[in-house]
């Protein structure tokens, strides 16, 4: 199977031959890859600048935002079945600090994540990859055409939420929108 993957801190894009996957856990599913989002992330890695391989791997798969249809299931999951379009996250958290513990692992205090394509996760820039279940989120029909764009709408959605969050903690002055939907 083909996969396009670099030598993590070097300039080295190459075309490699990886081994197909299969489902070997009862919660995975085995993913088709549709489309996959070139971004700026995808430019730092391929220059150099960031990517870092898997234990025991020489090379880091690319590819972090995609679109997949499944193409197998695992026997223990549920929701999910071939056919079905879907869409992963990129990072899985540490597990371990506040933030993951309570699943925002975009905000991890360790720096003990992982993410598909970045950091120590090989990517979706391939035909076929093997996740977890839990880390995907469906896609209907009729989005499809704009599916590999929900990771990076995401990142905008976060910053928003972010920044209301941060807004609401803020002292309102009376009759501000704000204060009178809290009160």
């Amino acid at each position: 199977m083909r996969a396009v993957g670099i030598i993590p801190k070097t300039n080295r894009l190459e075309l490699l031959d990886v081994a197909r996957p299969a489902v070997q856990q009862p919660d995975q599913v085995l993913l088709k890859i549709l489309q996959v989002g070139v971004c700026g992330t995808d430019r730092e890695i391929a220059h150099g600048e960031l990517g870092e391989a898997p234990p025991d791997v020489e090379h880091l798969i690319i590819g972090h935002e995609m679109l997949g249809q499944i193409a197998a299931v695992g026997a223990g999951v549920q929701g999910f079945r071939e056919g079905d379009l879907v869409v992963a996250t990129v990072r899985r958290g540490c597990g371990r600090c506040p933030s993951c513990l309570h699943g925002a692992v975009d905000f991890c205090t360790t720096g003990d994540y992982i993410e598909h394509g970045i950091k120590q996760l090989n990517g979706f820039m391939t035909e076929y990859v093997v996740d977890g279940a839990e880390y995907l989120v469906p896609l209907p029909a009729e989005l499809r055409e704009i599916g590999v764009l929900l990771e990076p709408l995401s990142v905008g959605e976060k910053a928003i939420e972010q920044a209301l969050r941060v807004l609401r903690r803020l002292p309102q002055p009376p009759g501000h929108p704000d204060r009178e939907m809290s009160a």
